[in-house]
């Protein structure tokens, strides 16, 4: 998100996190191309962690090739509007051959802007926050996708930074706690699924025992 204006202010000032915010987009789109693309002959932070766990270097064509190009001028990969500023860690869903994957878009450590502000103040400034891209909310097999992927990728930050499943919250959670705007994500999703955070976390927490 090197266009974003919360990278252009933030990328230098390195915080350790506190904890993390799981959000949902909002909006039936499950194609990671729709919030992220490479800006036009960008030639960092273009790497592909491949199966075996090597960074394989990527030019941007290579990314959108992978990611899928979106044709449309609201992917998140620019300045954006001041009244309603969004940024975050990481996106989760399908990349141009359908595969469910975790697309970092910013510093682990950068502030991030995607709570928004609560009586208590904001995660925005302590927390990892990644979104994971719905669809209709209705495939279970999608679902359970996301879910696995989001599991994978909560359990490499919680042993990255020291942190236990209880550090993990949704949008709506953080907005119940004071510290996030009003939203409902991704507590929806969960429900119309038949699950819920509380199960999330437990999961996550048997994610990171069995990892050590």
């Amino acid at each position: 998100m090197y266009k974003n204006n919360c990278y252009v202010r933030n990328h230098s000032f390195a915080r350790t996190p506190k904890g993390i915010v799981i959000h949902s987009t909002g909006a039936n789109n499950p194609k990671l191309a729709r919030y992220v693309q490479p800006y036009s002959g960008q030639t960092e932070g273009t790497a592909y962690i491949d199966s075996s766990g090597v960074s394989v270097a990527k030019t941007a064509s290579q990314m959108i090739t992978l990611l899928g190009k979106h044709t449309g001028s609201n992917d998140w990969n620019k300045p954006q509007p001041e009244g309603i500023p969004k940024c975050v860690s990481a996106f989760i869903g399908k990349m141009a051959d359908s595969t469910v994957a975790t697309v970092q878009t910013l510093l682990w450590d950068c502030n991030v802007w995607g709570s928004g502000e609560g009586p208590k103040g904001s995660c925005n400034g302590t927390h990892i926050q990644f979104e994971c891209c719905e669809d209709a909310c209705t495939d279970a097999g999608y679902f359970a996708k996301i879910w696995d992927e989001a599991l994978a990728l909560l359990a490499h930050l919680c042993n990255l930074y020291g942190l236990s499943a209880s550090a993990v919250v949704s949008h709506k959670e953080a907005y119940d706690l004071g510290f996030g705007s009003n939203h409902g994500d991704i507590d929806a999703w969960f429900t119309k699924q038949g699950s819920a955070m509380a199960k999330f976390r437990a999961a996550v927490a048997a994610k990171i025992t069995k990892r050590g």
